[in-house]
């Protein structure tokens, strides 16, 4: 597909306000239901929505040769990236544990680098040197309150940059709702099987979600569109440009753990935070340009 990085960054930017809403209701559902069962909803929806998609616009993207085994891999680093992901949720302030996640992006600078051939500048390895002490800052206390649990995003970060690195690798063969429905289908076929043997009463659990549809409903369409349009963003723009822009969600992480659950950062990981971010955003282009004198 052609290349249109205009429309690529607007994307991300819609990606970066769906996201911390999505995660904010993954967190509430945390308090009630068990995190398997948040997971298999997360893409019992996904597959729904993508495979209705599919099917209204008559598409005929069937996978083949060695496809199949990268939509295979990408399900299976998505479904434990989202465990990950959920299982910070449920013992960290949203805020917190999305920055700490924000390693990511510099992560996929160096995955579109080494497996894509992207260029990558000397800048932009020294924003990902920043961007690392952001996190550590933000980390710092979250290890002291919490323990071990506060390296989960980090966990995270490393599946979701192997799953991007592989959408940008496929996204010239398949549309966004093909590779999220192959994706979302390979993830319930590894993690059903797992989940069924590994909970303590599988019927009562299930039906306990029900009590609480509305919002695990509201969470899989959310979560659903906003990796659409991730999805989409990086099948017209370079990652290495999109990454760095990532950070542009931390702003609205921030205000939706405080408007919804009364989350505040800690000087110290509000420091990292911002460091984060405005390494992020240098990384990515946007800096100020000298003047030259005349």
């Amino acid at each position: 597909m052609k290349q249109n990085i205009p429309l690529g960054v607007s994307l991300l930017l819609l990606f970066a306000i769906c996201a911390p809403i999505a995660d904010s209701l993954v967190k509430l559902a945390t308090a009630d239901v068990m995190i398997w069962v948040i997971i298999i909803w997360r893409f019992v929806g996904q597959v729904s929505i993508t495979g209705g998609i599919l099917a209204l616009r008559g598409s005929s993207e069937w996978p083949t040769g060695k496809d199949v085994f990268l939509l295979a891999m990408r399900g299976a680093v998505h479904i434990l990236a989202m465990c990950l992901l959920v299982a910070a949720l449920r013992v960290m302030p949203i805020a917190d544990a999305t920055s700490i996640a924000f390693v990511l992006p510099f992560l996929m600078i160096a995955g579109g680098h080494f497996f894509l051939g992207e260029t990558i500048q000397p800048y932009q390895i020294y924003c990902s040197i920043a961007g690392f002490i952001g996190v550590v800052l933000v980390l710092q206390p979250n290890l002291i309150a919490i323990g071990w649990e506060a390296l989960l995003p980090l966990g995270m970060a490393f599946s979701f940059a192997i799953f991007q690195t592989l959408t940008r690798f496929l996204s010239s063969d398949y549309s966004p709702y093909a590779m999220q429905f192959y994706s979302g289908l390979s993830s319930l076929c590894f993690f059903i099987p797992f989940a069924v043997l590994n909970s303590v009463d599988t019927a009562a659990e299930i039906n306990a979600s029900f009590d609480v549809w509305p919002m695990l409903v509201a969470m899989a369409v959310m979560s659903t569109l906003s990796h659409i349009l991730l999805t989409a963003s990086l099948t017209y723009a370079p990652q290495s440009i999109l990454a760095p822009l990532q950070y542009i969600e931390l702003p609205f992480v921030i205000v939706i753990g405080y408007l919804v659950f009364g989350d505040i950062p800690v000087p110290m990981a509000m420091v990292g935070i911002v460091i984060i971010a405005a390494s992020g955003l240098y990384a990515s282009g946007v800096r100020p340009t000298r003047l030259r004198r005349r």
